[in-house]
């Protein structure tokens, strides 16, 4: 049997450093040198349905996903893959979802850990909207 655990801090805001220190070594114990690693945020779409200039309620934050990267790759220790994966809504720009992140700081990062890094869209579609008109 598997035990689940949630834990919860409070950080004074989305800082890599902060975030970085207070992921708990145990969830990335099971990573060994050589593996492929699939990292798996929640990119639902690229901003708010009616308030297109918020973003931040509907993805996970850029920070969050670097300091598990961050994370990852000491396990990895320069052998191994990473995969940042997910399957955002079919109505969303999976390039707009990207222009939030710091892809250009996360390929310098597994370049200089000297792993290899894809980024994922498992959609087969994405449907593109122009005048409400899917």
């Amino acid at each position: 049997m598997t035990t689940s655990e949630v834990l919860v801090f409070n950080i004074p805001d989305y800082n890599i450093s902060d975030i970085y220190e207070i992921l708990p070594d145990s969830i990335f114990s099971i990573i060994s040198p050589g593996n492929k690693v699939i990292l798996k945020p929640n990119w639902i779409r690229e901003s708010h349905i009616f308030r297109p200039n918020e973003w931040e309620q509907v993805i996970t934050h850029p920070t969050v996903i670097t300091a598990v990267l961050k994370k990852v790759l000491e396990k990895l220790k320069g052998k191994g893959k990473i995969s940042i994966v997910d399957g955002p809504e079919t109505a969303s720009s999976f390039e707009k979802i990207l222009s939030h992140y710091p892809v250009s700081l996360w390929k310098s990062m597994t370049d200089e850990a000297g792993i290899a890094l894809d980024i994922i869209d498992l959609r087969e579609d994405e449907w593109i909207s122009d005048a409400n008109v899917i």
